[in-house]
């Protein structure tokens, strides 16, 4: 997945220079530019490196400002197809690279099986390599998935989550489809032609305007996974019953499911309370941390954002604080605000950032 060889001359002598004290630098080119992990980070790599290699003050100046040169040519070239040797190129990973329209030389790419254009602003496709088997275009201004779509035999995985999709446009998707992410939109209704995907194996349509679901689906019978959370559906249809290999089936968020109710020794839990520590472990959405509350250890889950793949937090924590039993973790409290000071919330989060977390034995 790396450019192609090429490019400007003095480039490549001054990365052959950096790498004898800053490999780690020029090899992350795709650090998003204007993020603050990529500020603050490489300028401990590039201090350490330079102390190590030269010990003076001058000589970190000189590699500041060529490391910092590299990483911008790094990533320019990331988002600049002709740097890239269509032929034997297989994956294309063009996040964050400020398009408004992807180049049609994409098409050219004969070997492309991974495409990345997420978080661009993107409005329609053209046409594609029709070996792509994943396709990830989340982040974008998408109101339909693009035509363009429909053409790929060997598509897999498809994801169009947090766009502004209203409906999966005209076209129906490739039957070869079985990861399908329609999280996070303005889907208000589903064509009876999603039913025709019957390789399936995970529906994700999350945090959506779903007010009822085509009966077709229930003909998924490899369906594996099913997230519904988060919309407004008045029922659940019976053909869910039917599906034998469904073992994720997330649907809290809806007016057909109540709020689980909390148990009545639950308590709130002042944030200042706490003494967070060590990270135990970390998903897309959650960070859990080691802490003492009241010389106590427990364990805090720390949630990202308010929303997640399976529908709102607040329903998560409800259901969780609910159960009391001997065998499942006890949760012994819930906290509704944070102050951004672990690694997982602070990295969207800022002045009122809010989430919401539970507190286990």
């Amino acid at each position: 997945r790396r450019p192609a060889q090429g490019g400007r001359a003095g480039a490549r002598e001054g990365l052959a220079l950096a790498k004898i004290v800053t490999t780690a630098l020029v090899r992350r080119p795709r650090m998003h530019m204007g993020s603050e992990d990529y500020r603050r980070r490489p300028a401990r790599r590039e201090t350490s490196a330079a102390k190590l290699a030269c010990g003076g003050g001058v000589a970190l100046f000189a590699l500041l400002h060529l490391s910092g040169a590299l990483c911008a040519l790094g990533t320019e070239d990331r988002c600049l197809l002709s740097s890239y040797d269509a032929v034997s190129t297989t994956e294309l990973d063009l996040k964050h690279c400020g398009y408004s329209e992807l180049p049609v030389a994409v098409a050219g790419f004969p070997a492309l099986v991974k495409l990345d254009v997420s978080h661009n602003a993107l409005r329609t496709l053209p046409s594609l390599p029709l070996s792509l088997g994943t396709l990830f275009a989340l982040g974008n201004h998408f109101e339909a998935i693009p035509p363009a779509v429909a053409a790929l035999p060997r598509l897999r995985m498809l994801s169009f989550k947090s766009c502004r999709l209203r409906s999966l446009g005209e076209a129906p998707l490739p039957p070869s489809l079985q990861w399908l992410i329609l999280t996070d939109n303005r889907l208000t209704a589903l064509p009876e032609s999603l039913g025709t995907l019957v390789r399936m194996r995970k529906l994700m349509l999350a945090n959506n305007r779903l007010e009822s679901l085509p009966a077709s689906i229930g003909a998924m019978r490899e369906l594996e996974l099913l997230r519904l959370a988060n919309n407004r559906l008045p029922s659940l249809p019976p053909w869910l019953l039917e599906m034998s290999k469904l073992t994720w089936l997330a649907v809290a968020g809806n007016p057909c499911v109540a709020p689980a109710p909390a148990r009545a020794s639950l308590e709130q839990v002042r944030f200042e309370d706490l003494d967070l520590g060590a990270t135990l472990g970390e998903g897309t959405s959650s960070v859990v941390r080691r802490a003492r509350l009241h010389g106590a250890t427990v364990a805090v889950k720390l949630y990202k954002a308010p929303l997640s793949s399976d529908g709102r937090n607040v329903d998560e924590v409800r259901a969780s604080c609910a159960v009391d039993h001997p065998n499942v973790l006890r949760w012994l409290g819930f906290l509704e605000e944070g102050h951004g000071e672990h690694e997982g919330a602070s990295g969207g989060g800022g002045s009122g950032w809010r989430l919401l977390g539970g507190l286990e034995g």
